[in-house]
């Protein structure tokens, strides 16, 4: 739940776990010099749908201890219906 620009409250249901090349180009993304997005994984391990993964650069965590960054696809439709 949030809300938008015009103080609307907006429900979204379609969050769900990146898959493992999501991560992979988020983590790689972040880190490129003048890059458009702040760094959203600062931790080392993260969940991915199909298991942990791994951002070398990142500063804490474990396999067993991993962080959980839910993302959901791009729509025109906000609401993800």
């Amino acid at each position: 739940v949030y809300k938008d620009e015009n103080g609307q409250t907006v429900h979204l249901r379609d969050w769900r776990l990146p898959t493992r090349a999501e991560l992979e180009i988020i983590i790689n993304f972040q880190y490129k010099e003048n890059a458009a997005m702040d760094e959203v994984l600062a931790g080392q391990w993260y969940w991915s749908a199909s298991g942990p993964v791994k951002n070398a650069q990142g500063s804490d965590g474990s396999e067993d201890n991993a962080y959980i960054r839910c993302i959901r696809d791009a729509y025109t439709n906000q609401t993800g219906d």
